[in-house]
């Protein structure tokens, strides 16, 4: 694994306080409005006019108006000031993820935050995802066999179909075949819910509504099965409790209630809701980049061809497969699922010498600082192999976080890059996959940045 260049020890200091100076930034309520996703003239893509504003204004810039204050940063040196160095004094902003999420992993905090990662971090050791690997190169064998040559697909579909089924086999040891459309439906919901959060004032009452929502309850009941049967079994054995999540999560449930019904009812609802669908996007997006790119495609084929000669991958082929991560880390470089990172200030604060007030939003763009030119040459363009040691096309240390940084770095970022890897070697053996003509990709921006249409493609066999 080749990663950008690494930080500093002197990074993860806390800079001293001060107040710094007011950010500068639109003031009118014309230029606020045109920020939100939702507003203007019917606009779901922010992200053009916030490339406009950090042009006008540098690299953090702020506004007020909807009973909050908002400031949006790109520089990778800011990002790191909220993530690492002043982590303490942030939390996640969450809208109305606790809705659906209660207090899972995701949307927690402090002492909770820590207890639940310490519980569920061992089901995502190297080990454990060694173990899963066999469940998931037998499902991504699956879903191959149901491809008829010259078909054209939803790209999208079939991947987010493959890592949900993946999770909850892996994960929970448990089908998912027939539940799909139950947890696409609360994701759907959960997408416009957040959205509708961030359109309208904090003390508008969408939780109300939402959680009252016909697929929330459909979800509920799904998960609540699962966690109901996994009580009936009773305390897992030490051979059981290696095996899953869910018997991890099991075990903590027998031992003196470390966790409630409920607790475990938002890990699993958080892991079936946001575990799976990331991953989905960043392959969608590769598939989308190799087929825009015959070179690269045809450079992964290469590697595929000769590593493998012909047999399907497995975990222990992942080291001499370099070139397909590089192709995966690219296409997270431009098109990361966690587009934007979202955070409250706790208390007054400065960022980049400016002065950020305690509750003020403070939204972190991934994406933004991805395909900044000053820390990518080409920063628009797919090249893999800048992210080869020594290829100097990295020219920030800081400059690529697609699973975020510091302490609330994703739990399943080894997890999903696994998974990633095995389904594009997989798929590059048996097809090409080419884009059916005629088609205006374009970014949906919601919790993760999506395409704003299916992406239909063409599944070619290989020769």
């Amino acid at each position: 694994m080749v990663e950008p260049p690494r930080a500093s020890p002197e990074d993860d200091v806390p800079p001293p306080r001060s107040r710094g100076v007011a950010a500068p930034g639109p003031r009118s309520w014309r230029d606020v409005l045109r920020t939100r996703p939702e507003a203007g003239h019917g606009s779901t893509n922010p992200i053009p006019y916030a490339r406009s504003a950090f042009a006008q204004y540098g690299d953090l810039y702020g506004f007020g108006g909807l009973g909050r204050h908002r400031y949006m940063v790109r520089h990778p040196d800011h990002i790191n000031e909220v993530l690492i160095q002043r982590a303490s004094q942030f939390r996640k902003w969450t809208a109305n993820l606790e809705v659906f999420l209660g207090e899972g992993l995701l949307v927690s905090e402090g002492d909770h935050w820590r207890r639940q990662r310490r519980i569920m971090q061992p089901a995502f050791h190297r080990e454990r995802i060694a173990q899963y690997s066999q469940s998931m190169c037998g499902l991504i064998g699956e879903m191959i066999k149901t491809w008829r040559p010259q078909e054209v697909l939803d790209i999208g579909h079939e991947m987010m179909c493959l890592t949900l089924r993946t999770a909850c086999r892996t994960l929970f040891g448990y089908d998912a075949d027939e539940d799909v459309e139950v947890v696409g439906s609360a994701m759907q919901i959960l997408q416009s819910g957040v959205i509708i959060q961030d359109v309208l004032p904090r003390w508008a009452p969408t939780d109300f509504v939402l959680r009252h929502h016909p697929a929330l309850k459909a979800l509920d009941r799904l998960v609540y099965g699962l966690i109901d049967r996994e009580i009936e079994i009773g305390m897992p054995s030490q051979a059981a409790t290696n095996a899953t999540l869910l018997s991890t999560l099991r075990s903590a449930f027998f031992d003196a209630q470390a966790m409630s019904r409920k607790q475990l009812r938002d890990e699993l609802v958080t892991i079936l809701l946001a575990g799976h669908e990331t991953t989905a996007l960043a392959l969608t997006w590769t598939f989308f980049w190799l087929a825009m790119t015959p070179a690269e495609e045809a450079k992964l084929h290469h590697e595929v061809d000769t590593v493998l000669g012909g047999r399907s991958p497995v975990f222990d082929d992942l080291e001499a497969l370099p070139f397909t991560r590089r192709v995966i880390q690219e296409s997270m470089r431009l098109c990361p699922p966690l587009w934007l990172l979202p955070r409250v200030a706790l208390e007054d604060v400065e960022i980049g010498g400016f002065h950020i007030e305690a509750g003020a939003d403070v939204l972190l763009w991934v994406y933004l600082c991805h395909v900044d030119p000053r820390w990518y040459p080409e920063p628009d363009k797919f090249k893999p192999d800048r992210f080869l040691a020594g290829s100097g096309d990295i020219k920030h240390p800081r400059a690529y976080f697609p699973f975020g940084a510091g302490n609330r770095t994703c739990l399943g970022n080894h997890f999903a890059m696994v998974e990633a890897q095995l389904t594009l070697a997989s798929v590059a053996q048996n097809f090409r996959l080419a884009l059916e003509p005629d088609q205006n990709v374009q970014f949906k921006p919601r919790v993760t940045l999506m395409p704003k249409n299916p992406l239909r493609m063409r599944a070619i066999p290989r020769q």
